[in-house]
């Protein structure tokens, strides 16, 4: 135990913790030029967006927000913003129409 009864496992993993967060992006460039070119399973592009989705729509749940209206969110809904926006911008040459 530590001064104020924390046991003193809860700190060391806390820096271990604070260690991965801190090598996070230097590691994961690093080996994604070490081994990037060798990755040939492209389950990762499917396994870990549906992974993140799962934890959105379990976070959403837990809000009291119905799945079927974050289904049936329809996009025309906004189209009248997205429109106004870009008759702002168009002028500014910030965006181009395409037909």
């Amino acid at each position: 135990m530590v001064g104020n009864s924390t046991p003193v496992h809860y700190y060391k993993l806390s820096l271990f913790q604070n260690l991965l967060m801190k090598l996070k992006d230097p590691l994961s460039d690093w080996l994604d030029r070490q081994y990037g070119a060798d990755v040939t399973d492209n389950s990762i592009f499917f396994d870990l967006p549906k992974h993140f989705e799962n934890e959105y729509f379990t976070d959403m749940e837990m809000l009291n927000v119905s799945l079927y209206i974050l289904h049936n969110l329809d996009v025309y809904v906004y189209m009248s913003y997205v429109i106004s926006h870009s008759n702002t911008l168009l002028p500014h040459g910030l965006v181009s129409l395409s037909l």
